[in-house]
């Protein structure tokens, strides 16, 4: 499938949309008030999940945060820890000692576990080192006075966050970090950041790199391609993929193919009641999509996209989408092509790789290299990943200008604000892209990128 492959590539660069699906499958949704933590904790315990620190899973949707850490979730923790950063390329500490840690629940027993695991990796910490003064001087441990509260128990939602502060400290004391493409442009007292994302994601792409998200935090208003947080845009996204006009896929498919695609979607838990309804072009992003799927089930809520929503929302920071759901499903549909069958013989294709193993894994390899090179932010690279599939111009010919034309609106209005612009980095990187517009209508653009 290596033609769909390229094409999927090139739609993880420039399609937020892409991964929808996902949505419709979920199998539970739980309230708002199902989560027990503190307000202050959610962003640490969001960071924590995207870091790997914390699996996304039901059971931890349904924790009560506020609890005393147990020294089974001082376990997990630790593992959690050690694996992420055994994947880094930090030279080890081999003269570490650790330190003795109290049988305890206490915040003192929590951040020596952890001094004793950031040591290996941190050759700056002797025999001479403080524990407590270094995790005081990285802002690992804060807290009002000078003893820091270490005889208390401590909570959960405490544990995660002295965990997250760790991580963070050794990626920025490293310059390591997701970077993704990133630039810059000022104009009329307002200022722009403009970030390069992927649409999917994986734990090693968190924490990302020190100056994104200090510009982020700096930022006034967050916009991106579409506002997945938003239900309204949800319903939308399914009314574009699902038929209501009384066709069922089986008349597009036939008979024998649409069985054949209801018994590989019945191997994946896909209701039979969504698969009949679903828009040919649709069961066709949902297949190419598989793979990555099951191999990261987290994938798209990893993404970068997803992040920065996220953050934005829990900071109450506006958002302001760029595109509308028309827009991106239409540019969709065009791209797996206006003949039907041309569709179902794509179809056909995805099918026949979903059955091979060597095919599947392929496509999960090309991926894993395409989250590489973006968290590495290589742009050139970057640049030639989306430019090697020559359809995938119909992704951007019509909505690069549309996009810079938004941007060129904020950059001359007399707001004084500071936006930061989150899109696929297949809307940045090749020529012709937004920065050329832009470039074109007079503005300079700084290039951040490394």
């Amino acid at each position: 499938m290596k033609k769909l492959t390229r094409k999927f590539l090139s739609i993880l660069l420039v399609v937020i949309i892409l991964l929808s699906p996902s949505f419709v499958f979920a199998s539970e949704q739980y309230p708002e008030d199902y989560l027990s933590i503190s307000p202050w904790a959610i962003r640490n315990l969001h960071d924590g999940q995207m870091m790997g620190l914390l699996a996304i899973t039901n059971e931890n949707l349904t924790k009560d945060y506020t609890d005393v850490v147990s020294s089974g979730d001082i376990l997990i923790l630790n593992e959690n820890l050690r694996t992420k950063l055994d994947g880094l390329l930090i030279e080890k500490n081999k003269n570490f000692i650790p330190v003795d840690v109290p049988d305890n629940s206490t915040r003192l027993a929590v951040v020596l576990s952890l001094y004793n695991i950031l040591g290996v990796y941190d050759k700056s910490i002797n025999e001479f080192t403080e524990p407590i003064d270094y995790l005081v001087e990285n802002n690992i441990l804060l807290g009002k006075g000078s003893e820091y509260n270490l005889d208390d128990l401590a909570t959960m939602e405490e544990a995660i966050t002295f965990y997250v502060r760790g991580v963070t400290n050794t990626y920025y004391d490293n310059d390591l970090g997701g970077k993704g493409i990133f630039y810059k442009i000022q104009n009329n007292g307002n200022t722009v950041y403009l970030f390069g994302s992927i649409h999917v994601g994986d734990f090693s792409m968190y924490p990302l790199e020190k100056t994104r998200m200090a510009a982020f935090n700096e930022s006034d208003v967050l916009m991106v391609e579409l506002n997945l947080l938003d239900p309204k845009t949800i319903d939308e996204v399914n009314k574009y993929q699902f038929r209501n006009d009384g066709t069922k896929l089986v008349d597009d498919l036939g008979p024998e193919l649409y069985k054949k695609v209801k018994t590989i979607m019945n191997e994946y838990q896909v209701p039979e009641k969504i698969l009949e309804n679903m828009e040919t072009w649709a069961l066709l992003n949902t297949l190419i999509t598989l793979p990555i799927q099951l191999d990261n089930p987290q994938t798209s809520a990893l993404g970068i996209d997803n992040y920065f929503l996220t953050q934005a929302a829990l900071n109450d920071m506006e958002i302001i989408p760029l595109e509308t759901v028309e827009m991106q499903m239409n540019i969709l549909k065009d791209y797996y092509s206006k003949r039907n069958e041309n569709l179902v013989d794509a179809i056909k294709i995805a099918l026949e790789e979903l059955k091979s193993e060597d095919s599947k894994n392929k496509i999960v390899r090309e991926i894993k290299e395409l989250q590489k090179i973006w968290s590495e932010g290589r742009e050139k690279d970057l640049a030639k990943s989306f430019s090697e599939e020559a359809s995938s111009q119909v992704l951007v010919s019509t909505r690069d200008p549309l996009m810079a034309e938004n941007i060129k609106n904020l950059l001359e209005k007399n707001t004084n604000k500071t936006y930061f612009v989150v899109v696929g980095a297949g809307h940045y990187a090749p020529e012709n892209s937004i920065l050329y517009y832009l470039e074109k209508s007079g503005f300079e653009v700084e290039n951040l990128n490394d």
